[in-house]
């Protein structure tokens, strides 16, 4: 496995898995009616190495869109034929993901691809299917060759879907399909997030992938699913220096590096940005909640609301729905 940006796209962030090291991938249904990925990742006895969001669902209720098979469960199908071609596991061949249709059958685990972006014919032009959300935005697409699985995650400023097939036959793949975007988008590497995630939405569903070096056990740390602030490296720092300012000892330098999608022996910048685990608790919006309300239970003071939704990079004309998760500051 590898982590790495692609060499014109600097908000590109590619996973790449050699087939021959996956014993298993695993389309998930997540705990009801939404879930971090944070959070599902911490309740699993056997943890995915690599894991993202997965297919669509609906804001309100949280529920599947279009289709989704789950351990051979149907959870989601409806009838319109562009929702039916998609990525999936056999029954049988649970290491094996597949491009296929719903009707096949056979299927241990199944998402439809909203909209297809590699079908085996080189990179795509025209899209159909999902054409309403065929704009600049923050994705997250899984893709394949022969031999290697991609997980893709497109930041800010993101990108459409011609610039998105075009890059992906560039990395390799020959198969892809574009999974829910936008606050949904967030890829952890052994429970750490990778990439630039806009927030940490809850979520209905998640694609995971078990490599067959990692060990089974528990590891001693959750995921680091909490928010980071920003900060920009000077002249003298070191990653000592930096753990043990922000974080209260030098010696958690690894966690920190780790935090950042880094190796333990990647060197340090000036002027390079550092993403600092912030101290900060999650509030899951419930039914009824307005900013004032929040603002009133978790910070002792309504008239705060400005100021939680400006931390949350919002307004306070923005919609809270339930199920979403907000930050809270401490």
């Amino acid at each position: 496995m590898r982590k790495y940006t692609h060499p014109s796209y600097s908000y590109v962030y590619v996973v790449e898995m050699d087939k021959s090291e996956v014993s298993k991938v695993d389309i998930a249904k997540c705990k009801e009616p939404r879930e971090t990925l944070g959070s599902f990742y911490n309740r699993q006895t056997t943890k995915p190495d690599v894991m993202s969001n997965c297919g669509f669902f609906g804001m309100s209720g949280g529920q599947p869109c279009f289709t989704l098979i789950d351990d051979g469960t149907v959870r989601a199908h409806d009838g319109l034929e562009k929702h039916h071609t998609g990525f999936g596991t056999k029954i049988g061949a649970v290491n094996n993901l597949i491009y296929g249709n719903y009707k096949d059958g056979g299927w241990q685990d199944f998402i439809n691809g909203y909209p297809v972006l590699l079908d085996g014919n080189g990179a795509k032009t025209k899209f159909a299917t999902g054409s309403e959300l065929n704009y600049n935005a923050v994705r997250t697409i899984v893709a394949y060759n022969s031999t290697k699985y991609f997980l893709v995650q497109v930041a800010k400023p993101g990108m459409k879907f011609a610039a998105m097939s075009k890059i992906l036959v560039q990395l390799g793949a020959t198969h892809a399909i574009n999974l829910d975007g936008g606050g949904s988008s967030r890829i952890l590497v052994k429970g750490v997030s990778y990439g630039k995630p806009t927030e940490n939405r809850a979520v209905d569903s998640v694609l995971c992938f078990y490599l067959k070096s990692s060990s089974t056990s528990t590891p001693s740390t959750p995921a680091a699913d909490q928010s980071y602030y920003i900060y920009t490296a000077v002249r003298g720092d070191s990653w000592w220096k930096i753990a043990a300012k922000h974080l209260g000892s030098g010696a958690k330098y690894k966690e920190l590096l780790a935090f950042n999608g880094l190796s333990a022996n990647a060197t340090l910048q000036v002027g390079q940005k550092v993403k600092i685990p912030s101290k900060e608790k999650t509030y899951t919006v419930k039914k009824g909640d307005s900013w004032w309300k929040i603002a009133a239970q978790q910070l002792g003071n309504g008239y705060r609301y400005t100021e939680l939704a400006k931390y949350n990079g919002k307004t306070i004309n923005s919609v809270l729905h339930p199920g979403d998760v907000i930050k809270i500051p401490v």
